[in-house]
């Protein structure tokens, strides 16, 4: 008969009978019917940045970057443009009233911790005003 042999408590047996093409042409008809996907997508690796001097050569012919207060400054130029001339007016008004009322409003109350400060210096000293 056919050669076997015995591993880990299995018997193997070689088969000295090649499979019958019949047996083959279906299997080949199954294969040829299946569609094989990758398991996982291709890696997408990022974009390999130029240096040296095509690096900067690139950095000058690209779009400059606006800081965060130039983009602020555009903004809020562009949403004044589009008010009407009323309200361009009172926010011009308020913008410069506002500082100074505040400047005014903060020396005002500077002026009157002090008075009160001097007042109770003199009152512990047991002066009156």
């Amino acid at each position: 008969g056919a050669a076997s042999s015995v591993a880990g408590g299995l018997e193997f047996r070689a088969c000295p009978q090649e499979p019958s093409p019949s047996l083959l042409g279906a299997l080949l008809q199954v294969a040829e019917g299946l569609e094989f996907k990758p398991a996982l997508p291709a890696p997408k690796l990022p974009a390999a940045k130029p240096t040296g001097l095509q690096g900067l050569l690139a950095s000058l012919d690209g779009k400059k970057k606006m800081s965060t207060m130039e983009k602020s400054r555009h903004d809020w130029g562009n949403f004044k443009s589009k008010q009407d001339e009323a309200t361009r007016d009172e926010m011009d008004r308020f913008a410069k009233d506002g500082y100074l009322a505040k400047q005014a409003f903060l020396a005002r109350t500077d002026e009157r911790q002090a008075e009160v400060a001097r007042s109770n210096r003199r009152r512990g000293m047991g002066l009156k005003d």
